[in-house]
């Protein structure tokens, strides 16, 4: 059971950082111009990158950050550090 949990806590801290909701408005004023099949095209294609991103990301992440010379640990303090940046950014 304990696989339950350590998936959900991935799904829910991955939808809390991708945030689908905030990014409605920001998709809508970038396409104001664009017809309704461009729209879908471009939201099509913004989907299947954001999807090969996290898939690439996802498997071959770690063997990067040893090559690049960084650990797991040490990228997961500095993402921290960034989100707690963007978060007090957005209480002011």
């Amino acid at each position: 059971m304990e696989h339950w949990t350590e998936y959900s806590r991935f799904f829910t801290a991955l939808f809390v950082i991708l945030d689908p909701f905030a990014a409605v408005p920001i998709l809508l004023a970038l396409t104001r111009t664009f017809t309704a099949s461009e729209r879908g095209k471009a939201v099509n294609i913004a989907a299947a990158t954001v999807f090969l991103v996290l898939v690439v990301s996802s498997l071959l992440g770690e063997s990067m950050l040893q090559a690049m010379g960084t650990s797991l640990a040490s990228f997961r303090v500095g993402g921290g550090i960034v989100l707690l940046l963007m978060s007090l950014s957005m209480l002011q």
